[in-house]
């Protein structure tokens, strides 16, 4: 119950590790649980030979076995061959002899949890500041629902995040006419001396444009400035210092 329960070689000769489960309630659980990390640890353990790997406890030459055990295999026990046991124990009354009911699975790595994709609405985005900025605006003005200021903004969000020149959102304006209002992503980078320079939406039609459309547009922006600033970085690391 304390470390591997089988460890052995197959016809190849490779290594086999084999975690065994019983249960006389026909409850032997299913697997859990990392056997790379696992095996690593329970190899650690014996070699370290104190606790319950103390070679009182244990059979002659276990931590030998399992030094050589650590080094085939490496410390990080990558891509093992392990399997999964699971047998439960019944008996009929009528039946003299003990039943076996065994299950054997490949014991793999369990598997890595899915991670979504934040987006500019989540608070850890780095574009939320912004975002949040035009929706407050968007909502302020009280024209559009939830949803369509969500979009209006997120809209909003993906012209400001394209135009090379609007480096710093300073302020959002709405404008335009009754008939056609237009909100406005400004940005002052010499403040009140200006030039100031903008983008600006339709927010009717905008409002129509779901917010993860737009915000799948600023996911490609974001990707693509990146790259280009890292193909600059490695144009000027190639050219290295120059003499004036």
């Amino acid at each position: 119950g304390h470390g591997i329960d089988l460890v052995g070689r197959n016809p190849d000769g490779d290594l086999e590790f084999f975690e065994i489960k019983t249960s006389a309630k026909g409850l032997a659980p299913a697997q859990h649980g990392d056997p790379e990390q696992f095996v690593a640890k329970r190899l650690e353990r014996a070699i370290d030979a104190q606790g319950h790997w103390d070679p009182k406890n244990t059979i002659p030459g276990l931590k030998s076995i399992a030094q050589d055990i650590s080094r085939e295999i490496g410390p990080e026990a990558e891509n093992i061959n392990a399997t999964w046991v699971r047998l439960n124990l019944s008996r009929s009354p009528d039946a003299p002899h003990l039943q076996i009911e065994r299950k054997i699975d490949p014991w793999g790595k369990p598997a890595a949890p899915k991670q979504t994709m934040l987006t500019p609405g989540d608070a850890d985005h780095p574009d939320h500041a912004a975002f949040d900025t035009i929706l407050r605006t968007v909502q302020g003005d009280g024209r559009w629902n939830v949803a369509e200021s969500h979009n209006i903004a997120a809209s909003l969000l993906k012209e400001y995040k394209a135009d090379p020149l609007c480096k710093t959102l300073d302020s959002v304006r709405i404008g335009g006419s009754a008939d056609t209002p237009c909100i406005f992503a400004v940005s002052s980078p010499h403040g009140d001396r200006g030039p100031d320079f903008h983008v600006h939406v339709q927010a009717e039609q905008a409002a129509q444009r779901p917010a993860a459309e737009s915000f799948a547009q600023v996911q490609q922006i974001n990707q693509q400035q990146a790259l280009t600033q890292e193909t600059e970085q490695q144009n000027l690391a190639h050219r290295g210092p120059r003499m004036s």
